[in-house]
Formats: structure tokens, C-alpha cells, sequence
């Protein structure tokens, strides 16, 4: 987002920091009934991904700022205040907060967080 907003691409209007952890995901019930193997699968490898970047960004920064153009200092401030669930697992609380925000935004309406799975369990 950096560069687009130094190439004034786009305006800088405050930081928010989402309430769930960065890289969870969401899919409907009917989807992890049909592919609920597969998409266990991405998640592991998904977890092991960024458990390896997260193990030396100093080093792995690199590879975001080449790909995706952002500066090192950028990459590493990151890093340092992202939190991610090390288990694939989401807090029951943060998914309440989250739907509040999507709420409150127009994104979601009517959402149950009690049917909301929590587990990585295909």
C-alpha cells in the first residue's frame, strides 16, 4: 500500500488494525463439506508459510519487497505488530468483533456467530 500512496495513487486516510489475525479465512459450510480436504491442506501450508517468513523477516523481507515493491522498512514495521493464529484456530470474541466492524460497514448483515466454525477441522 506504501508505494501507492508515495506514487499518490491512493490517499492515506488512517490505519486501522483488523480484530482477527492476519491470514485466517473464511468458507461456507457447503464449501468445506465439498473440499474440505483441500482447503486443510492450504491452510497447513498456509500456517507453514508464514511461520517461516515470520522466523527471520529480517531475511524473507526481501522476497515481499521484490514481488510486491514495498520498501524493507515498510515490511519489517509490519511485522512487528502483525499477529497470526499459529494453530489455523480463531478466538470466538475477535470473530464477534469482526462481524460487528463488517456490520457496522454494510459489508455483512444477520451473520450467527455461534455457526461460525472456529476449528480447522475438515
Amino acid at each position: 500500500m506504501q508505494r501507492h500512496y508515495t506514487q499518490n495513487e491512493v490517499r492515506y486516510l488512517g490505519t486501522v488494525r483488523p480484530p482477527w489475525p492476519a491470514f485466517s479465512y473464511a468458507a461456507q459450510t457447503q464449501f468445506i463439506q465439498a473440499h474440505g480436504q483441500r482447503l486443510l491442506a492450504f491452510m497447513q501450508w498456509a500456517q507453514t508459510a508464514t511461520r517461516n517468513f515470520m522466523s527471520d523477516v529480517e531475511q524473507n523481507s526481501s522476497f515481499v519487497c521484490e514481488r510486491f515493491g514495498y520498501a524493507q522498512s515498510d515490511v519489517k514495521a509490519w511485522a512487528e505488530y502483525v499477529r497470526y493464529s499459529e494453530d489455523g484456530r480463531v478466538d470466538r470474541a475477535k470473530i464477534a468483533k469482526a462481524v460487528k466492524v463488517l456490520e457496522r460497514a454494510g459489508v455483512v448483515q444477520g451473520v450467527d456467530v455461534d455457526g461460525v466454525v472456529l476449528t480447522p477441522e475438515a
